[in-house]
């Protein structure tokens, strides 16, 4: 038989591993015209013609005949194999005849099995296989011959047969970390193969090697290089799957640092401010780069000692500031940024007093006051702080007792002292109106409880028991700081005895019993010189006696009712801001209309509100001994068409503030009297008030007269 030359050989090379994906293995569907294939042209050899030189002589029949011409001869080839074949999944054998025949068909055996018969086709005939089993298998061709040409079978070849390739997917989570900080790495294998081992590499490095449970394998792994790098997880393959690999990036930042503030919390003054910006840990090198919005100042300034760096902005006026931070990443640093807010507003100050520096555990608490100068108090509060030298600590927080156009009062009784000293501030939190603000300190000591605590004295030196209403009696008693049984007995500037109050236990506070100069059956004294004393037993035994003296005269007074003082509106001062008005009455001659503009809900007054207010003083007769039934009686009217007609306040004359509001009437009214207060008259026996509108409630009072009526004592 004459050799042919194969045309040509498909390279069937294995793939290398795919990241992400599984190699492909080259298919016969690439020579395949009906699966979208191209079959290489191949180009039948002619055969050499026959002769009668060399020895070879024509072939006569025995009848004499000239014999028929015999077949041609063929030589079937198998095309080049692929590297090897998948378990399971459809390929194609490819051969080719030559010479070409006019027909017949080409048959595949595999391990001396028929799998599969095609008709032959001119150039490459693919023969359908789909392998069973993994491993080796002896694959052959047959062309079955046809008119004219001679059937023939390609050499024996050796194709490998392995398993099918899994799926394989990888996460990485986190997907961008520190460096040497891990990550988790999570391989699953789909469908689950069942045994097996995953082989995770970093840049190639092998990292771990993990069994399979139920198609997955874990590991954690940490990398110490800043930057990409490539993570491989590869399923080992085992007796039913082949190799498989999957890949994906892992970035690795440098080391995290973070940045904190020391900027303030609270609404601060108006003026420079230093803000010292914190990195930890500390990276030991780098800048920070910072600007400050709104006013869009900026800067860059070394990473300071310990990480600290201190970044002084200029002075700045009230407004809400951001001061942005930015690290950026140097080395084996990762960068960081942050930012701080913090208000400026207008200033105030805080002072605080207290109603005594020593004080005793568990009995009366220190009262402590601060008073905060601002002209609003609405949601505003003032933080007690204590500071025994291991640092101060919050006592309370609390809201304004009081509030009036000069400040915000704040009081506490600072029950909660221990033994030892105590430096107490008060700091005024602030608001969105106001800047915050400490007062300076005020020491107080806190001691054991080695005694009774306890006050005692007559309320006067002199009590004229006569019943004519001017110091009929006196009282006896004072305070107590701790819970204790009193008893109080008077006696003759000589010892004999004339009265006695037992009041048994007392709680802490006031206590005490008023004395009319008269023993317990009713008896009158006679006048002199007395001695009053309350003997103090506090639950620890302790006992104490308290002395004080008070005379007994039965000298009487009588009462005067002066002619009544008459001030009318045109003879109060008047006060107002801009929006406010002010006018002559159409209904009193004398009279003044105050108006303080349209009603406003949701002002706050003395701060958004238009205000306007008359006041005027009252003198009393001097030289008396005692006032009483001090009244104000009120003659004007407010307006159907307004909220509320205004307000009337008397001025406290210690402290000058405005103490004891009453409403003013709705509509028309006569005769309506207001008490004043004793703590309202001064040392010069004169009394101030003030009738107050405000647009919070669209005031507006129509003043007519204010009449002052009272009685004061003289002797008979």
């Amino acid at each position: 038989m004459r050799r042919f030359e194969a045309l040509g050989a498909l390279v069937l090379a294995a793939v290398m591993i795919a990241v992400p994906g599984s190699p492909a293995l080259p298919s016969a569907a690439a020579h395949d015209p009906a699966l979208g294939g191209t079959r290489p042209a191949r180009s039948p050899q002619p055969m050499p013609s026959t002769g009668t030189g060399a020895g070879l002589q024509p072939y006569t029949a025995p009848d004499g005949a000239q014999p028929a011409a015999a077949d041609t001869a063929t030589a079937t080839s198998l095309d080049t194999l692929q590297a090897h074949y998948i378990r399971g999944q459809a390929s194609q054998v490819y051969a080719y005849v030559n010479p070409a025949p006019g027909g017949g068909t080409l048959t595949l055996s595999v391990d001396g099995v028929a799998t599969d018969t095609e008709p032959w086709v001119l150039g490459l005939t693919g023969l359908n296989w789909t392998p069973a089993a993994t491993g080796s298998s002896s694959v052959s061709v047959t062309y079955s011959g046809t008119t004219g040409y001679a059937a023939s079978t390609s050499v024996t070849a050796t194709a490998s047969v392995i398993p099918p390739y899994p799926s394989v997917g990888l996460t990485i989570n986190p997907a961008t970390v520190v460096r040497n900080h891990p990550t988790t790495l999570t391989a699953t294998v789909t469908p689950d193969p069942g045994p097996g081992d995953v082989e995770f590499t970093v840049d190639g490095v092998v990292v771990a090697t993990v069994a399979l449970t139920a198609g997955t394998a874990t590991t954690d792994a940490s990398v110490s290089d800043v930057g990409q790098h490539m993570v491989i997880a590869r399923f080992l393959g085992n007796a039913d799957w082949s190799e498989q690999s999957y890949g994906a990036y892992l970035q690795v930042q440098g080391d995290g640092t973070t940045i904190t503030f020391d900027s303030p919390t609270l609404p601060i003054a108006p003026g420079p401010l230093s803000v010292n910006v914190t990195l930890d840990p500390d990276p030991g090198t780098g800048t920070l780069q910072w600007s400050l919005s709104p006013i869009g100042q900026s800067g860059e300034l070394p990473v300071g000692p310990g990480g600290i760096t201190r970044i002084d902005l200029p002075s700045l006026t009230p407004a809400d500031y951001t001061l942005w931070v930015t690290f950026p990443a140097t080395g084996t640093w990762a960068g960081a940024s942050s930012y701080a807010s913090f208000k400026v507003r207008p200033a105030t100050t805080t002072t605080l007093t207290t109603n005594r520096t020593t004080a005793t555990i568990g009995e009366v608490a220190p009262t402590l006051k601060a008073f905060v100068t601002s002209d609003t108090c609405t949601g505003d509060t003032v933080t007690f702080l204590d500071d025994t030298g291991s640092g101060p600590r919050e006592l309370t927080t609390m809201p304004a007792t009081i509030c009036d156009v000069g400040g915000m009062g704040f009081t506490y009784a600072a029950g909660s002292l221990g033994i030892g000293t105590h430096t107490i501030r008060a700091r005024f939190n602030g608001s969105d109106t106001y800047a915050s603000s400490t007062s300076g300190p005020v020491t107080i000591t806190v001691g054991p409880d080695t005694a009774v605590h306890a006050s005692f004295k007559p309320s006067a030196s002199t009590v004229y028991a006569s019943k004519d209403g001017y110091r009929d009696t006196v009282a006896l008693g004072g305070t107590l700081d701790e819970k204790a049984t009193v008893t109080i007995k008077v006696y003759t500037s000589r010892g004999s005895l004339k009265r006695t109050w037992s009041l048994g236990s007392k709680a802490i506070g006031s206590y005490g019993v008023t004395w009319n100069g008269t023993t317990k059956s009713g008896s009158k004294v006679p006048a002199g010189k007395y001695v009053a004393k309350a003997i103090v037993k506090d639950a620890r035994g302790h006992t104490r006696t308290i002395t004080g003296t008070v005379t007994v005269s039965w000298r009487k007074a009588k009462w005067i009712t002066p002619t009544a003082i008459v001030k009318y509106g045109d003879q109060l001062k008047y006060y107002g801001t801009v929006g406010a008005g002010f006018y002559k009455s159409t209904d009193y001659s004398r009279g003044r209309v105050m108006d303080s503009g349209p009603m406003i809900r949701d002002c706050v007054p003395g701060a958004g509100c238009d205000d306007i207010w008359g006041t005027t003083s009252f003198q009393l007769k001097t030289g008396v001994l005692a006032y009483r039934h001090t009244t104000v009686w009120f003659d004007g009217h407010g307006f159907l068409d307004r909220e509320h007609p205004g307000t009337f306040y008397q001025v406290d004359a210690a402290t000058s503030h405005w103490v004891n509001p009453i409403a003013l009437p709705d509509y028309a009214k006569l005769d309506l009297g207001f008490g004043i207060a004793s703590r309202s008259i001064t040392s010069t026996r004169s009394f101030r008030v003030v009738l107050y509108c405000t647009q919070a409630w669209g005031d507006a009072w129509d003043v007519h007269r204010l009449k002052v009526t009272y009685q004061y004592a003289v002797w008979r």
